[in-house]
């Protein structure tokens, strides 16, 4: 197989397993609702945090200077990782029966 479609079946096999880990999360009956719910929380953040992070680096650069505006914006994406991952801790998977 050339490398370039052992690449395309490798992102696209965790592509997969990464939608079906987030299926077993959703509430019966309402998967559609809630998916496009994640699909929002998803991609709104990914539209404003340029904003945000390019408001914040050039305040930092302005100010400071010597590029340590993007080590500020760096590191409010790690505050924001930080913050995400404690918010989705209570988040459990439900268990479905007959699963080995």
């Amino acid at each position: 197989m050339p490398e370039e479609k052992a690449e395309g079946v490798k992102i696209f096999t965790v592509g997969n397993v990464l939608t079906m880990s987030r299926l077993a999360l959703l509430p019966e009956r309402d998967e559609a609702k809630y998916m496009g719910v994640w699909h929002v929380a998803f991609t709104v953040p990914q539209a404003i945090a340029p904003l945000i992070g390019l408001a914040v680096a050039y305040a930092f650069n302005i100010r400071i200077g010597g590029g340590f505006g993007y080590r500020v914006a760096m590191g409010l994406a790690l505050v924001y990782f930080i913050m995400g991952t404690i918010m989705i801790r209570p988040i459990r998977e439900k268990v479905i029966s007959g699963r080995s």
